[in-house]
């Protein structure tokens, strides 16, 4: 019995001392991020939050409308500023979420990225939450450093846009 106490003091402390980690954001863009500034009106921002210690180990890619727009851990968010209109989330673990929203011009948007057991890693869920729990949940995090997915200009005809990349994302 003592064993296998001391395997599970030993798997306990593996487990919080490989907790990932992902490049930051440098501290102002971080503090600037949390006064949640009102976008212009031709622009919107979804901010994805992760703010649990569950799964502190496993990296969660998100994608918006198909590009790669930064990799969470524990403790983490990104703000994404989007044209107004529909757009999916996606959120990658073992496996895949998705959430649909519609940006309204100049309006905010707080998407939680929920960690949830799985059978071999954590899994994920993707769940659009009021302003209020929103930015508490902003608060309890760091922000990541992702480069905004690609926002490209106003097409004339939907058919302008560029399709989305296939494949995984490039590291």
């Amino acid at each position: 019995m003592n064993c296998l106490v001391r395997i599970g003091l030993a798997a306990a402390i593996l487990t919080v001392s490989a907790c990932a980690s992902v490049p930051m954001a440098p501290k102002a863009w971080d503090l600037t991020a949390k006064t949640f500034p009102t976008p212009p009106l031709d622009r919107a921002h979804i901010y994805i939050y992760r703010n649990e210690f569950m799964g502190a180990a496993v990296k969660m890619d998100l994608r918006l409308d198909g590009y790669p727009a930064g990799i969470t851990v524990a403790k983490t968010f990104t703000l994404l500023p989007v044209r107004p209109g529909n757009h999916v989330l996606t959120s990658e673990a073992e496996n895949t979420a998705q959430l649909s929203v519609h940006a309204a011009p100049g309006a905010t948007i707080f998407v939680w990225q929920e960690v949830k057991m799985g059978i071999l890693f954590a899994r994920t869920a993707l769940r659009l939450v009021s302003p209020e729990k929103g930015r508490a949940g902003v608060l309890e995090c760091d922000l990541i450093a992702a480069p905004p997915p690609p926002m490209p200009p106003l097409p004339s005809a939907p058919s302008e846009l560029p399709p989305p990349p296939s494949g995984p994302p490039s590291p």
